[in-house]
């Protein structure tokens, strides 16, 4: 059995190894897309082929570009490329789906930070750290914590209970009681 599972665990690897390759490399021509596009459209290149316009060209069955992600990709390219001047293997690291997210608030002075931020994050935790809205999980964890310190206090002033007990939450109350009450009563966002 321990057998069958190494050789699956080990095509799961390889296959992981596989799709990553392969992400990256999709990546890298959305990128390379963008910049041709940008280009095609800057010169009106599809009038020499012929295309009434760029839409009709992007709806060439052999093309088969959706509007609104040329538009997109042409966006990145611009902003991240020609405006801010970024390495291509970086923005490759983000992908353009973390780059759009991104592009409302990168600036010169920040680009290297949030680009470097934004390869290590989720899309969902890129959201978040922009945002500075906290994650649902904060929330449970408060409700954990007040519903302890409600115990706690209970526990410590419960004559009838045994000393260690009322001992032990006295002391839980006391190590706590300046960090929960800043965390309890504010929203503390990832600052950007």
């Amino acid at each position: 059995m321990k057998t069958i599972q190494k050789i699956e665990d080990n095509e799961a690897w390889e296959r992981y190894v596989r799709i990553k390759h392969l992400m990256h490399q999709s990546k890298t021509m959305m990128l390379m897309v963008g910049a041709e596009l940008y280009e095609f459209q800057r010169l009106k290149q599809y009038n020499a082929l012929g295309y009434a316009s760029f839409e009709s060209f992007l709806a060439d069955p052999d093309i088969d570009l959706a509007r609104r992600t040329a538009y997109r990709l042409i966006r990145l390219y611009k902003k991240y490329i020609l405006e801010l001047g970024c390495a291509t293997e970086a923005l490759i690291e983000v992908g353009p789906s973390k780059l759009d997210k991104l592009a409302p608030y990168v600036t010169e002075e920040n680009k290297i930070q949030l680009l470097n931020t934004a390869s290590t994050l989720s899309r969902s935790d890129l959201h978040t750290y922009l945002t500075h809205e906290e994650p649902e999980y904060i929330e449970a964890w408060r409700s954990i914590l007040r519903e302890a310190r409600q115990l706690c206090e209970k526990l410590a002033s419960n004559s009838g209970a045994p000393l260690e007990i009322r001992e032990f939450s006295q002391s839980y109350l006391n190590q706590t009681a300046g960090y929960t009450q800043g965390a309890l009563s504010s929203r503390s966002g990832v600052s950007a």
